[in-house]
């Protein structure tokens, strides 16, 4: 059983070796190329979102610690981060909206 064990973590570390390489040599000719996320205007728009990225995760864990500190129900309170990161990827696709608009008119 352990030797099946064994076999079995090294075929799925021998697979993620060949994913991670691949897909790195893909990302550096989608970045040579300016393709997919790495058109200049998706890198202005990454910029301008990145502003409001940090302020709004530093709000997200304000909210956290104040209401895991005042209340002491930090058994619930995790909550918060999944809530956070849906609603942080509305804000994105939002902005990224906004920013299409902005350049279209």
């Amino acid at each position: 059983m352990t030797g099946f064990s064994s076999a079995t973590l090294l075929l799925v570390g021998i697979g993620v070796f060949f994913l991670v390489k691949t897909n790195i040599i893909h990302d550096s000719f989608n970045i040579i190329l300016q393709l997919d996320d790495y058109t200049s205007e998706k890198k202005a728009g990454k910029k301008l979102i990145e502003k409001y990225a940090t302020i709004y995760w530093m709000i997200i864990s304000f909210i956290y610690l104040a209401y895991s500190f005042l209340s002491n129900n930090w058994n619930q309170s995790w909550i918060i981060w999944p809530l956070a990161g849906i609603a942080y990827g509305i804000f994105e696709a939002v902005m990224s909206l906004k920013k299409k608009k902005a350049v279209s008119e």
